[in-house]
């Protein structure tokens, strides 16, 4: 028998307990007579009890790649340079992901398997399955599974052709829910004004190839945020399939609408810090990352723009994965606040002019992003201060409108 290939991406940073239980969780509910299944695992920590179980980890019937350095990169970064690293090792049928905070029940990816089996029967287009029956997200039932219009990044399983139509998640994390107006449906009800990026998965594959999300219709996943909360998790309810039933059941349409898809992912990329180069087009940006030094504080947005301050001196660290240099024109907006201050920008350490209040903007043609990592510094001359109703430190804020 052919055993189903299927290549999963494992991330960590820190949390030596929950990566233990995470990792060994899903082994266990894989049936390696079935499956050939390779984990790429990216981690990021720097405490020595998880340094030591990420370089002593083994298990003799599962392909496990370890790649350590991955610390503060962000989930959203960090689950696309895992992707594109997993489809250069294998043509694998189904790519996954799951992180350290998840604890898998037995046969877990069997009963995802079984899902897509009977949806196939039922003649749905299946781009994705989760073992996390999530409440509140599904949106129709089905005896043997349920169709979400949301995929939990905690854990999720695509077909290769379904993750080629999903947009760079790293351009798209934090997005804004009104950005999928007449998209989805829970994101428009969720609290937050700004969302994460598992909506992203299932309204991606819908609107861009009509492949529609499921889950098992009992959950064989829990998400834990911590190790004494995977402790305080009675036994009955750890094999009780009832308490993953959903709370929604009934079924509200979405019209795919391909058009309006393309207008929102156009919206996403303006949205991204990586907008401030403008060749970096939607197919780019799957293999262009980006990291902020320490000297940041969050990102904030209004309706047309976003923008980023900064303590004093930073850097953005970029990382080109494309198979060749890419040259694109740059363009920086600065928010500089004290008239004394200026600011030189360096990119790779060539100075490419000096900021100022009265001169805060920046613009080259061709700017060549080479390779593996580039950084561009911005260096100030004098420190930055508190102004009135912020009592943070500011030297200068990159700015952005969104296009």
């Amino acid at each position: 028998m052919n055993k189903v290939k299927i290549g999963l991406l494992f991330t960590s940073q820190d949390r030596y307990e929950l990566t233990r239980i995470s990792l060994e969780s899903a082994v266990k509910g894989i049936d390696t007579s079935k499956y050939k299944v390779t984990i790429l695992w990216l981690d990021g920590s720097v405490e020595i009890n998880s340094k030591n179980y990420f370089n002593k980890a083994f298990f003799p019937d599962i392909n496990l790649i370890k790649i350590p350095g991955f610390r503060n990169f962000g989930p959203a970064v960090v689950t696309q340079i895992g992707i594109n690293k997993l489809k250069k090792i294998d043509n694998f049928e189904w790519l996954g992901m799951f992180e350290s905070d998840c604890l898998f029940l037995d046969k877990w990816l069997d009963e995802c398997l079984k899902a897509v089996k009977q949806a196939k029967i039922d003649k749905r287009k299946i781009g994705s399955v989760t073992p996390f029956s999530i409440k509140g997200w599904t949106i129709q039932t089905n005896k043997n599974y349920f169709i979400n219009d949301v995929v939990g990044a905690t854990c999720c399983l695509f077909t290769s052709e379904a993750w080629n139509k999903i947009p760079p998640v790293s351009i798209a994390h934090p997005f804004r829910k009104e950005l999928l107006k007449n998209l989805a449906i829970n994101p428009l009800k969720h609290p937050s004004i700004e969302l994460g990026w598992d909506w992203l998965f299932a309204t991606a594959i819908y609107h861009e190839a009509g492949l529609l999300t499921i889950s098992t219709k009992h959950s064989k996943l829990l998400n834990c945020g911590n190790s004494e909360e995977v402790k305080k998790i009675p036994p009955y309810l750890k094999y009780n399939d009832e308490f993953s039933k959903p709370l929604r059941n009934t079924y509200k349409k979405i019209k795919k609408n391909y058009r309006l898809w393309l207008k929102t992912l156009k919206k996403m990329l303006s949205n991204s810090l990586l907008s401030i180069f403008k060749d970096v087009n939607l197919n780019l940006s799957k293999y262009i990352y980006y990291r902020l030094s320490d000297h940041w504080y969050k990102r904030e947005f209004n309706n047309d723009s976003w923008w980023i301050w900064a303590k004093g001196s930073a850097e953005i660290f970029i990382n080109n994965d494309y198979k060749e240099d890419i040259v694109s024109p740059i363009s920086l907006n600065l928010t500089i606040l004290d008239k004394k201050q200026s600011i030189e920008v360096f990119f790779n350490k060539k100075s490419l002019g000096i900021l100022s209040s009265m001169n805060n903007k920046l613009q080259l043609a061709n700017l060549t992003i080479k390779k593996g990592i580039n950084i561009i510094k911005f260096a100030t001359k004098v420190k930055g201060k508190t102004y009135l109703l912020d009592n943070r430190i500011l030297a200068f804020a990159l700015y952005k409108k969104i296009e």
